[in-house]
Parts: C-alpha cells; sequence; structure tokens
C-alpha cells in the first residue's frame, strides 16, 4: 500500500519531534506509510523543501500528493518521491542523495554515472505513464541534476523542476448535476492507480504468450536482467567476439524474457541474429515471425548452427538439446551463440543425459539467481507443495482464493468435472508416449483446448488447471520422488513441476485418489 503525503508536513514533523523521538518517527513513517529509512534522506528531503520555499514558488500543490518511498515489486528498485498528475498522463520523481554516491570500483562507474544510471533506470520503469520527468537532488550542494539525451547529466534550477510538478487540474463551478456527476467519474485514487500501474503482470511479459505486448516494448527487465545483459555485451564486444557464451537461470528467473531482449540488442546493433526454441514452435512464434521477429522452433537449431546466416544465434531452455545438434554447438567458433540454460529443466532420459548442461557449464558466463514471480502467494503454494516438510510455506499464502482444490476418488470424475472449466483455464497434461499407453493417458483430458508439458515448454498462463494421482508420491525427503510409470519415456516429477510453475494468477489442482497430496494442500491452505 502507497499513501499520499504532504511534503512540507513530513520535514516539520521530522525537525521538531521525530529527528529527536525515534520511537514516534518510526510509528509516524509507519502511519503515513513513508517508505523512506535513512536520516540522511530525510536531511535530503529537509533541504530540498527549502530550496523550495527559498524559490518563491509556494504555492500548495508543490508540496502536495506526493508518494514518498516505493520499491517495485519484483524488481527490487526503489524509488524515493513520486507524483502524479491529476489527467494520468505524467509523473515526476525525485531521487533524493545526501551527497555524491562513492566510486564503483566493480563497475567503474564515478558518482555522477551512478546517478545516471539510476536515473535511466527509474525513467525505464516509469515509462508506462505518457510523460516521465527524472531528478536527482543532492543536498551536500543544493542542487537538482537531471539526464537528457539519455547520456548527459545537466544541473537543472529549481524552477525547471518545479514547473514539472504536475498541477491540479482546474475544476471550474459547477453547477448542475450532470456536470458534478462527470467530475466525479474523471477523479480517481492516485494511490490505487499507481500501485495497479506497476504491478507484475503489467510489465512481466511472456514473449511467447504476449507478443504484442513484447514488440510494443510494454515489458521491464530487473537490476539483475540489465546487469546481466550488460556484462554479456562487455563479454562479447558487443557481439563482435565469437564463441559460445551460456547464461544459466533458475525456474522463474525471467531466462526467456531476457533471451529475448538481448535478441533486440544485437538487432539494434545491427547484427543479424535469431532466437531458438529448444522446444517444438508455439503459436506465439508463429505470431512474432509474422511481426517481423527473427524466432524459430528447435527443429531449425541444427541447420541454423552449421549456416553462415546468422552472426548472433540466441537458444531458449538450451539443456534440452542433445546429438548432433549438441554437436554443431560445441563446434561453434564463427558466430556468437549465447544459450540461456536451466540443468534442472529437464523432461526425459535424452535430455538429461545428452551432455547439453555438462557442456553449458563450462561456457557459463553469468546465472540469473532471482526468481520473478507475479503471483507470490501461487509461489509459495507450488513450493510447499513440492517441499512437504517446510512448515513456514503456508504461512506465506496471502491470496488463497486463487487457489482451488478439488478431490476425486476416480480419474473419469475428475475429467468431468474439469470439462466446464476449459475456457477459464488453460489445461495441462502431462505428456504420454506416442508409442504406449501408459498410466498417464488415465489422467490426461481429451480436449482441444488441453496442452501437454512439451508443448508449453518456455511458456505461462493466467489460470492453469491440472490432474494430479497417485503417481505424484513424496519421498523421505520431502520432495516428489519420480514416478517414472512403464515405458514412458519422461520424468512425471520433472513434467509436473513444469506444469504447475505455468499459472500466473490461478491454480486449479483435481486431485485424484492421493489422500498425503490432499492433505498437504489443506494444510498449506487452513
Amino acid at each position: 500500500m502507497v499513501k499520499l503525503n504532504n511534503l512540507l508536513s513530513i520535514v516539520d514533523t521530522f525537525e521538531h519531534i521525530g529527528q529527536n523521538d525515534t520511537e514516534f518517527w518510526n510509528s509516524f513513517r509507519e502511519m503515513q506509510q513513508i517508505e523512506i529509512h535513512r536520516e540522511n534522506e530525510f536531511k535530503s528531503l529537509s533541504q530540498m523543501v527549502k530550496e523550495f520555499l527559498d524559490s518563491g514558488y509556494q504555492r500548495p500543490y508543490i508540496f502536495e500528493d506526493w508518494i514518498v518511498g516505493y520499491e517495485l515489486p519484483q524488481i527490487s528498485q526503489e524509488i524515493d518521491l513520486v507524483k502524479i498528475s491529476d489527467d494520468k498522463n505524467s509523473i515526476v520523481d525525485i531521487e533524493l542523495k545526501y551527497d555524491w554516491p562513492e566510486y564503483n570500483k566493480e563497475k567503474e562507474l564515478s558518482g555522477k554515472k551512478r546517478v545516471q544510471c539510476q536515473q535511466k533506470a527509474v525513467k525505464h520503469y516509469l515509462r508506462m505513464f505518457d510523460n516521465v520527468s527524472v531528478f536527482t537532488f543532492v543536498a551536500s550542494e543544493s542542487k537538482f541534476f537531471q539526464v537528457i539525451d539519455d547520456n548527459t547529466l545537466i544541473e537543472v534550477s529549481v524552477t525547471n523542476v518545479i514547473e514539472a510538478v504536475p498541477r491540479p487540474k482546474k475544476t471550474g463551478n459547477y453547477k448542475t448535476e450532470a456536470e458534478i456527476a462527470k467530475q466525479n467519474k474523471e477523479a480517481f485514487d492516485k494511490e490505487e492507480y499507481f500501485e495497479k500501474m506497476l504491478m507484475p503482470e503489467n510489465f512481466l511479459v511472456s514473449p511467447y504468450n504476449q507478443p504484442l505486448r513484447f514488440l510494443s516494448n510494454k515489458y521491464l527487465l530487473t537490476q539483475e536482467q540489465f546487469d546481466k545483459i550488460g556484462n554479456l555485451l562487455t563479454k562479447t564486444v558487443d557481439f563482435k567476439k565469437k564463441g559460445v557464451f551460456s547464461i544459466s537461470g533458475v525456474a522463474g528467473s525471467g531466462k526467456t524474457l531476457m533471451a529475448f531482449d538481448v535478441l533486440k540488442k544485437a538487432q539494434d546493433l545491427g547484427k543479424k541474429s535469431v532466437l531458438i526454441l529448444a522446444a517444438k514452435e508455439n503459436k506465439g512464434i508463429l505470431q512474432l515471425r509474422e511481426n517481423g521477429t527473427s524466432v524459430y522452433g528447435v527443429k531449425s537449431l541444427k541447420n541454423i548452427l552449421l549456416s553462415n546466416d546468422y552472426e548472433v544465434v540466441i537458444i531458449d531452455e538450451t539443456q534440452r538439446i542433445y546429438g548432433d545438434t549438441l554437436i554443431a554447438l560445441e563446434k561453434q567458433n564463427d558466430k556468437t551463440v549465447i544459450p540461456f540454460f536451466d540443468a534442472a529443466q529437464v523432461l526425459g532420459q535424452k535430455d538429461s543425459e545428452g551432455g547439453a548442461a555438462e557442456f553449458l557449464e563450462t561456457k557459463k558466463i553469468a546465472t540469473l539467481g532471482t526468481k520473478i514471480r507475479t503471483n507470490t502467494s501461487l509461489a509459495n503454494f507450488i513450493h510447499g507443495i513440492f517441499n512437504k516438510y517446510d512448515k513456514k510455506a503456508g504461512r506465506k499464502i496471502v491470496d488463497k482464493d486463487k487457489i482451488k482444490i478439488e478431490y476425486f476418488t476416480k480419474a473419469e470424475n475428475a475429467k468431468i468435472f474439469l470439462s466446464q472449466y476449459s475456457k477459464e483455464f488453460q489445461i495441462l497434461n502431462l505428456t504420454a508416449s506416442k508409442y504406449n499407453v501408459t498410466h498417464v493417458d488415465n489422467i490426461n483430458v481429451s480436449s482441444a483446448e488441453a496442452l501437454n508439458t512439451h508443448d508449453v515448454i518456455g511458456q505461462e498462463f493466467e489460470n492453469v488447471a491440472l490432474i494430479v494421482d497417485k503417481m505424484f508420491v513424496y519421498g523421505k525427503n520431502g520432495k516428489p520422488v519420480l514416478c517414472k510409470s512403464s515405458q514412458t519415456p519422461y520424468f512425471s516429477d520433472k513434467m509436473w513441476i513444469m506444469n504447475f510453475t505455468r499459472a500466473k494468477n490461478k491454480l486449479m489442482l483435481i486431485i485424484v485418489d492421493n489422500e498425503p497430496l490432499l492433505r498437504r494442500s489443506v494444510e498449506l491452505l487452513k
């Protein structure tokens, strides 16, 4: 939650009471939902407000309706002061610095360069607003700074900053009920609107499932992704260096979106580039290609690696390749090849024993370690299901209405029940054998809308429904053990992890004759 605050009120409270009474000040901050914490930040705010007052522009709107401190969900990017215009189109951000940041040895960034990078990042994160103004106030110098033309940090006057602060919308004198009703309709809750605009689902895009949003640049990268891409550009000298440069990441760390962003970066640098999903093509790939993006499924990978058609080849889900395709990858020395992989996300014996993960580890230049989830309650429930002895998992599930549990003793009854939800939920089956009838066929739903595990590699869906039966068995360590049914070439435990984690918003778990799993689900949601 955020709350609008008056900057002058905050400063007066801090200077006259808060500085000398820490307990009161912490309570005040909590009440007002002020999310900046360090004393130097409030001293900087006090100095900035003084600059506003000394400027002669003492109109109330300059100090009113500011969000003070906010951390963008899932991205870990903090912003200090934000104000939205009444027409929702403009936003101004002011970052507070007591002094210039210290030189960053690791990244070789001066204090001014770090401020410049921060401003560019904040502007990027707020770009869903039409007009974004970002400033930095350095209290030690009592000066404001702004990045112009994306690469130059200049000093700007306090007047420039005040002119960027959104003015209140003129309301006029309304005389009729219709005019008053129109005014009320146009009014909006700024706190709610701000948080809605920055909800994770508005910027965490799945290129395969939301291709048009990706093509329209309606997505954001985390700071970690930004840093890793910067590292990649350095290692490959802007894609001039040849060879294999692999990047690993756990499930849900944003590998696919990062891979697509790397594709854009390469194309922007004039490189003939292509992205390959090491799985079969999906509808999103076809739509991306129709709109001019060079992206293909795994069947094209070997020929592309052996050809001279592309300077940069990016591969998603590379841990799944084997045989001649892997050999072609290992021999790459005439183009820049960037494979993304997760050694844990293998679905069958060919994947796990093909040797791709071992080779990719030897070429690794970066690891994505942070999981990005649009729905943390759902992520915690899934973690709890796959980790039976984690007693804390259930406490973290706040939004329990996003998870629906049903129990049946017979698979046929479960299928009949599930059939009524085929429009609202994406039904996911385990991948069955092409050659033999196995236990998997007993629980799979025969529907044109249903997809199997291999169909959805790299994809996400708003709502997912799946059936789980007795093949889901907990081992001694509280994790599901491999239950590879007779003559099935795929690992059921790995497929279930894949299917569970495709859900972004809601999950419907249909349990068939599996009491331990039902009990664990109830334990998590009670």
